[in-house]
């Protein structure tokens, strides 16, 4: 009789448990393109009792990383200040076994400089309300957005003391700052002339106090840090935006999101 109530209430317990997980996601390998949707596909596991379904929440989210200056001559990807470029949240209904589930669009307007090992980040989470392990309900993965045919971007905006990039946002009052930003050009090119300025607005008055710009030409797949030797020295507290931007003529670029970067930077 003990043997026999064991077994039964073993039985029970082991149809009774319920398990949701992200077993992957697809990625789009090379075939997501600046300023063109696609669709995120993930592929999630429920394991439960037999015709039972399950009612999740989908959270996806997308990083895009940035650009910091290591050199005059020399950039690298910032794992340390993602860009969130998307967040849904969606509820599924899932059955016992796989399932394959979209998610709503995601539209791409920064393309990455891959040749910097520059990458979108993607990390996707399932919840249930009676799950019962859920340290396998979060899935992170990467994947590239290519860039189109003509296509300039900026890609940093920032200060330097001497030939070293400000690492964070505070900066102090009487210093000489030097400015300089950062744009690429497509991989497939073509080759492109743009003008690229930079300014300098004191926030509290709303007032440019630094205005210069640069022309330059980039070949297919450049990049190029653009300096302009111009010393800007901060004379007041408080806050102070930078800009940089491009000026381009009709025709030379197909995206125009992409095209400008602010940072606010804080004097003291």
């Amino acid at each position: 009789m003990f043997i026999a109530c064991f077994l039964i209430t073993g039985c029970l317990k082991q149809s009774g448990y319920r398990d949701v997980s992200v077993s992957s996601i697809f990625l789009p390998g090379d075939t997501v393109i600046s300023c063109q949707s696609f669709q995120p596909v993930v592929s999630l596991l429920y394991g439960g009792p037999q015709n039972e379904t399950a009612v999740c929440t989908l959270k996806t989210r997308i990083w895009r990383y940035q650009i910091k200056l290591d050199s005059l001559s020399s950039i690298s990807m910032d794992t340390t200040k993602p860009i969130p470029v998307y967040d849904t949240s969606v509820v599924v209904t899932l059955s016992v076994g796989v399932n394959i589930e979209s998610l709503p669009s995601f539209h791409p307007y920064w393309s990455d400089i891959y040749w910097v090992g520059q990458h979108h980040k993607i990390e996707v989470t399932v919840g249930m309300a009676n799950d019962q392990n859920r340290s396998n309900d979060m899935l992170i993965d990467y994947f590239i957005v290519k860039a189109r045919n003509c296509d300039l971007q900026v890609n940093y905006v920032g200060l330097l003391t001497g030939n070293v990039a400000v690492p964070d946002d505070t900066i102090s009052v009487g210093v000489v700052y030097s400015t300089a930003s950062v744009v690429s050009n497509s991989p497939s090119g073509p080759t492109a002339s743009f003008r690229c300025w930079y300014k300098i607005i004191r926030v509290n008055t709303n007032t440019v106090i630094y205005s210069r710009y640069l022309n330059k030409t980039l070949a297919a797949g450049q990049d190029t840090c653009l300096y302009y030797q111009s010393g800007w020295v901060p004379s007041d507290s408080g806050w102070y935006l930078t800009q940089s931007y491009l000026e381009l003529a009709p025709g030379v670029d197909s995206i125009f999101d992409n095209n400008s970067l602010e940072r606010h930077f804080y004097a003291k």
